[in-house]
């Protein structure tokens, strides 16, 4: 088959229409996308009632693996994409992919066209001669979806999706990689279990299944690490609001929607990372509302991280209803940074390594860092061993590199002030 021609029961497609529609249609904005695509394919299809939906229970691959429909792809991907071009990889990136997919279900045959954006998800647009068709179709494939729960969904711009990047990144956590005090991780770790486990006895003396936990303390310190790994190893179903800032991700319907999915899934842990950059003047009632309202939260685990606790105000940190357990990430002790500088150059070359002592007085040099500005620290003492190094022993150049940035961190010319976030890829500061 040539490149550009679909053919779909050996009949030929108008491609040509199709491939026009997407190149124009990847030039707009997110908004400006859809509402040029329905238009566009409507014209394609001017008798066809078209469907759309960007919702995450609509697991099309899955269901049709279950064997409850066939997919006949045509020239999978449509031979058009959307590319950009990378500054810093000096390479092209293909944001888009596109696949016309002809559907058998239940009798009935309709086409349905799914564009795959490497940064907004999936969007599938439903087209068939039967409007209630499409409808009975997308209700029982995400019906069927729902009745096997994924573990992790994330919502944001507006819909609950799966996230590969952000269940890889959970599924490779493990307390055993994080480095905190002990006393918070396994109040940390038994809260949860405790919760989780204590239905009956939560039932038995009347009160409410729910609970909140609040991570807070100084940014670099692996609240996120520590969310990632606690929710590996509850294995219970969880939702995790995306991105701050992202469409639809923040404000009050967010938090509507996402505690009505919570109460479906129940018992279910819901993750707000950076609180206190989503709840504003106008949202706060709100979450208080869909938090500690008149609904029923039986199974909800609010599980919460902030830098700034002072900016959440009173009637989310005092209200023990709310987040009854407070948990603080300070900047780790001197034996705290000597064990992460152990497994840290562990790994080494010999010739690099430091001496015991050595370490521990560097530890000591490093006191008032954060893990990530730990990260930073080892970073730029290989740095300096390997371009200055010579005939000086890595105990010498690692406490140079702590008294020069204990400076720099004086005058604010070093920047280690972000905790990982859990769709961020980097990850390292959190899990050292």
């Amino acid at each position: 088959m040539s490149q550009g021609c679909l053919r779909l029961n050996g009949k030929r497609f108008m491609s040509t229409k199709l491939r026009q529609l997407i190149e124009r249609t990847s030039r707009l904005n997110e908004a400006a996308q859809s509402f040029d695509l329905l238009n566009s394919v409507h014209e394609l299809f001017p008798n066809d009632s078209i469907l759309a939906t960007r919702d995450g229970d609509f697991e099309l691959e899955h269901f049709a693996d279950a064997g409850k429909c066939i997919l006949v792809v045509a020239d999978y991907p449509v031979p058009v994409s959307w590319l950009s071009y990378n500054h810093f990889t000096k390479s092209s990136e293909q944001l888009y992919d596109f696949a016309l997919m002809e559907t058998l279900w239940c009798g009935h045959r309709f086409k349905i066209l799914q564009v795959q954006s490497h940064e907004n998800g999936d969007c599938f647009l439903l087209i068939g001669p039967v409007r209630r068709v499409l409808e009975d179709f997308f209700f029982a494939v995400c019906k069927y979806s729902s009745e096997k729960p994924q573990l992790v969904s994330v919502f944001e711009r507006g819909y609950f999706r799966k996230h590969p990047g952000i269940e890889a990144a959970i599924k490779n956590s493990s307390f055993d990689d994080l480095i905190i005090e002990r006393g918070v991780r396994i109040e940390l770790e038994q809260s949860a279990q405790e919760f989780f486990s204590g239905k009956e006895k939560y039932e038995r003396y009347g009160i409410p299944w729910k609970r909140g936990l609040l991570l807070y303390g100084p940014p670099g310190n692996g609240k996120t690490h520590a969310v990632r790994a606690l929710l590996n190893s509850m294995q219970i179903p969880s939702i995790i609001a995306g991105k701050v800032g992202s469409r639809d991700s923040d404000g009050q319907d967010a938090f509507v929607r996402m505690y009505r999915k919570a109460r479906e899934l129940a018992p279910v842990i819901v993750v707000l990372e950076d609180l206190d950059s989503r709840v504003d003047k106008t949202s706060l009632s709100v979450f208080l509302n869909e938090m500690d309202g008149m609904s029923s939260n039986d199974g909800i685990l609010t599980l919460a991280t902030t830098n700034y606790p002072e900016r959440l105000g009173p009637a989310l940190i005092q209200r023990p209803s709310r987040f009854d357990r407070k948990l603080c990430f300070r900047n780790p002790s001197p034996e705290l940074i000597a064990e992460y500088l152990r497994k840290k150059t562990g790994g080494w070359e010999h010739e690099m390594r430091p001496s015991e002592a050595g370490l521990e007085k560097a530890a000591v040099g490093c006191e008032g860092f954060s893990f990530a500005y730990l990260q930073e620290f080892t970073r730029s003492c290989i740095v300096s061993w390997f371009h200055n190094g010579e005939g000086r022993s890595m105990d010498e150049v690692m406490i140079d590199q702590a008294r020069l940035l204990q400076e720099q961190l004086k005058i604010g010319m070093v920047h280690a002030d972000s905790d990982e976030n859990l769709d961020s890829d980097a990850d390292e500061a959190d899990r050292e």
